[in-house]
Formats: structure tokens, C-alpha cells, sequence
């Protein structure tokens, strides 16, 4: 992976079609900060996924956060819990006004994929179900 190049957030010089880490994973555990995309391929197992530590910061004037699709692989019929960081929330998926709370989860009635976005120390907003 390139290194962090702080000098270039905020700016757009993509001379293809933009990359992002995908991993697979088909047990519980901790997603880590480099994560991006997130394939649960978990069978009928039910799993949890413990979103990373994350906070906004500012680089040369500019509010950056972090953000996390986790999306329920083909085949996945199990539920996948997604729990926040230690000490922190994460907004619902299946609820729209607003709910934050220890975990949410992707089950076969709410939602196959859902995106997260930081909003401040530890704090993961529900950006979007698919």
C-alpha cells in the first residue's frame, strides 16, 4: 500500500478508475484501518465485525474522516452484528431517524451492504444501505 500522502487530500488527479482495499472475511472480528470494502462470506454463520477507532482530523485546512462499506457476500444467509469501536456508536442501519447505539446489524430483511462514515471520535455514521 502507497504511503499516506497528506499533501494530496483534497485533491483529484485519478488517471483511472479509483482503487479501494477489499477484503474478504468470513469470521468475527476487529476491521482494521485500512479497510475500505468489506465482503462478509459467512454462510448461515452469524458474525460480528467491530468497526475501527476513528476520529476527523484536519490536514492543511481540510476535515478528513474515514469511511467503510461492509457488504454481505453471495451466499450469506447468516447476520452480521457490527459493533463500534470501544467507547463509541454507530448509527443504525434499519432505523431513520437517527439511532446510535453499540451495534446495528445486516440481516436478510434490512439490508445486504450498508456504509459508514466517521463523524468524530469514534463516532460511525450510517451513510447508506444497498
Amino acid at each position: 500500500m502507497e504511503a499516506h500522502r497528506p499533501d494530496l487530500i483534497g485533491r483529484v488527479g485519478i488517471a483511472g478508475p479509483p482503487e479501494f482495499r477489499v477484503r474478504a472475511v468470513s469470521s468475527s472480528g476487529a476491521l482494521t484501518a485500512d479497510d475500505c470494502i468489506v465482503v462478509v462470506t459467512n454462510g448461515a454463520a452469524n458474525v460480528t465485525l467491530t468497526l475501527p477507532s476513528g476520529a476527523l482530523r484536519t490536514v492543511r485546512g481540510v476535515t478528513v474522516g474515514r469511511i467503510i462499506t461492509i457488504k454481505r457476500g453471495s451466499g450469506s444467509t447468516g447476520n452480521v452484528t457490527i459493533n463500534a469501536p470501544a467507547g463509541g456508536t454507530v448509527q443504525s442501519c434499519t432505523d431513520t431517524l437517527a439511532t446510535y447505539g453499540a451495534t446495528t446489524a445486516l440481516n436478510t430483511t434490512n439490508a445486504n451492504s450498508a456504509t459508514f462514515v466517521t463523524e468524530g471520535t469514534n463516532v460511525w455514521g450510517h451513510v447508506s444501505n444497498g
